[in-house]
């Protein structure tokens, strides 16, 4: 559920798609958001969210490496 003080930036369910860059480790090194003109406060949530998700890193063999991944989210403020 979003917090309600994001309620005066929209009023019908927004799609916002976030570019990761994810290290070796499973770390987000880089975010940028890709939909344009989007409400900053919204951007920001979404980048600030992404920066602290922990994935299992793309693999070349057996060995871990970085890769690039863009997920949607779907904000919608009646949820």
């Amino acid at each position: 559920m979003l917090p309600k003080l994001f309620a005066p930036f929209f009023s019908s369910p927004v799609y916002v798609d976030v570019r990761l860059t994810v290290d070796a480790n499973g770390s987000v090194r880089n975010a940028n958001v890709l939909t344009p003109h989007l409400n900053p406060a919204l951007a920001k949530a979404a980048l600030d969210s992404t920066r602290q998700w922990r994935f299992r890193p793309a693999r070349e063999g057996d060995e871990p490496v970085a890769s690039q991944v863009v997920i949607r989210f779907k904000l919608d403020p009646h949820s």
